[in-house]
């Protein structure tokens, strides 16, 4: 959470908090479609690598922080690794 935190540490704060206890989740939020795809490869659905899922979770972090909608959160294969905002 360091380098999130060092971004803006109330936001980041609040996005760990829904990801981590899934309170106050809704539809549409990155932290609703993060916490979805990572529980999902901890049941064994879809095993994703921790460099994937650091890439998934920058990739929810800067949908919050652009205010975005996101249902999925997934990285193509010809997509540059993200890098938080």
């Amino acid at each position: 959470m360091c380098v999130f935190s060092k971004i803006n540490e109330q936001e980041a704060m609040d996005f760990f908090e829904k990801l981590l206890t899934g309170v106050d989740l809704k539809k549409g939020m990155p932290e609703t479609a993060l916490r979805t795809r990572l529980i999902r490869a901890g049941a064994g659905v879809a095993r994703l690598p921790r460099e994937i899922q650091l890439g998934l979770t920058i990739k929810a972090w800067n949908a919050k922080r652009s205010g975005k909608v996101m249902e999925l959160v997934k990285i193509h294969s010809t997509e540059a690794f993200p890098s938080p905002i």
